[in-house]
């Protein structure tokens, strides 16, 4: 069953290998594209702190280190990460 919780980004690494074309035609290789984010988050429940990397992609949404997320997680495996929703 999931579950949501608050959390933060403590980390966020832009994936710059990994390139997602958002044009059906490019004049240069880099017109149109954008990079996923590698983000640690930080969250606790049961009094238990948990630290786990989830790969997302936004779009153009602004990322920072100490924005406020939602995270999904396994009720029966807390440390499992689900998906995470910009706050």
């Amino acid at each position: 069953m999931k579950k949501s919780v608050e959390g933060m980004i403590i980390d966020a690494k832009k994936i710059w290998w990994l390139k997602i074309n958002r044009k059906q035609l490019r004049m240069t290789p880099a017109d149109g594209a954008t990079f996923p984010y590698l983000l640690k988050v930080k969250y606790t429940l049961n009094n238990l702190d948990y630290e786990k990397k989830k790969m997302v992609y936004w779009g153009e949404a602004n990322i920072n280190v100490g924005d406020k997320v939602i995270v999904t997680y396994d009720e029966k495996k807390p440390s499992k990460v689900l998906g995470l929703i910009k706050k």
